[in-house]
């Protein structure tokens, strides 16, 4: 990370303000981080993070979550699409801060106005780089924030963080047909979040049965290869962890079973299309 004053880190972890995507991991914690094994090379196996200790909760932040404050200095993304752009003036809400003792650092969830303005090569930037991260929340210094009046409502900055995210990370969506369907369906309800709109679809929208094949990266309940059909969604599983749960028809017995461990037979086949599309996704939000 730069130690530059001017420099911008992405703060990438799970809260309220986008819980569809994935959980990272601090910039600050690529100090503390073991990238060499005994050999001298990488090895995934002897990769680990540890957090720094010496970063704790704010006990009385100046800027409590949820206040709305802008960035007063020309703070610098740090962009390679936009090199000249300057981070003052930008808003958002405040989700949490952090200090060492000496400096006080507060990790700020864009508004929608401010995500307007940006330029669309380093939303682009920003949104692919973030590799399924939230990209939208940003570390700042308290010393280049200031309180101001909100420009919008908590959930018009969310609407507009959903819309942006998903015109940009599954693809070009003007020229591939995946990417232009997933874009449909996840931004089909903004005041909804995906699972609840991937339900949405294959409750009104998809076609049964769905011919398909048990892949089990997570579960062992039926052996992977076997053919299964999807004959209908039951609900979202209320743990979280495995998503939309179907209806599954194995021989003559049907399963409640979590369609993330299928896979279509035929990605060409319109009706096994939706599930293709559904995997897709759950590779990056669910597994």
């Amino acid at each position: 990370m730069s130690n530059s004053p001017f420099f911008i880190s992405h703060f990438n972890d799970r809260g309220a303000v986008l819980p569809d995507l994935h959980a990272g991991f601090h910039l600050r914690d690529f100090q503390n981080t073991n990238w060499e094994d005994k050999t001298g090379g990488f090895d995934p196996n002897e990769f680990e993070f540890s957090i720094d200790p010496v970063w704790q909760e704010i006990i009385n932040p100046k800027f409590k979550p949820g206040s709305v404050v802008s960035i007063t200095t020309a703070l610098n993304p740090e962009s390679r699409e936009v090199p000249s752009l300057s981070a003052k003036g930008w808003c958002g809400r405040v989700e949490s801060g952090v200090t060492d003792g000496k400096v006080n650092l507060y990790v700020i969830s864009l508004d929608s106005v401010t995500i307007d303005q940006l330029p669309t090569k380093f939303l682009k930037e920003i949104v692919e780089l973030g590799d399924g991260d939230n990209p939208f929340l940003f570390e700042i210094p308290e010393e280049a924030l200031k309180s101001v009046i909100a420009r919008d409502t908590e959930a018009e900055a969310l609407n507009r963080q959903r819309l942006a995210y998903h015109s940009y990370f599954w693809g070009n969506i003007r020229k591939d047909a995946q990417a232009k369907r997933l874009f449909r369906i996840l931004t089909r309800d903004y005041d909804d979040d995906d699972l609840g709109n991937w339900l949405y679809y294959f409750q009104h929208e998809a076609k049964y049965p769905i011919p398909a094949e048990v892949e089990g990266l997570l579960m062992d309940e039926i052996t992977p290869g076997t053919e299964v059909r999807i004959l209908g969604i039951e609900g979202i599983d209320p743990k979280g962890k495995f998503g939309l749960i179907g209806s599954v028809q194995k021989g003559r017995a049907i399963l409640s079973y979590p369609i993330m461990e299928l896979l279509p037979l035929d990605e060409d086949d319109p009706v096994q299309a939706p599930l293709g599309d559904y995997r897709y996704w759950a590779d990056f939000s669910l597994v």
